[in-house]
């Protein structure tokens, strides 16, 4: 579990719409880690947390920082939206 997987992940959910579509479709967060360890992103919450305000602070311009706040707020909802 890295914060490397943890920022590939934010970076890679903003382009790969298959990638959203299959945690959208994901019932519980068991569902959900299966799904990210078959794309070998292995991270844990605190790590992503750690790669989400990294990605932030090196936006160059405001579009950047804001796709970046929409696929955090989108993950924080997918997580809360699912159940154990």
């Amino acid at each position: 579990m890295t914060v490397a997987d943890a920022r590939n992940f934010l970076k890679q959910a903003v382009t790969n719409g298959q990638l959203r579509d299959q945690l959208n479709d994901a019932p519980t967060r068991d569902i959900i880690t299966t799904i990210l360890k078959a794309h070998d992103y292995h991270f844990t919450p605190t790590e992503l947390e750690e790669a989400y305000h990294g990605i932030l602070v090196q936006c160059q311009t405001e579009e950047e920082a804001a796709l970046t706040r929409e696929i955090k707020g989108w993950w924080d909802f997918l997580l809360a939206a699912t159940t154990r």
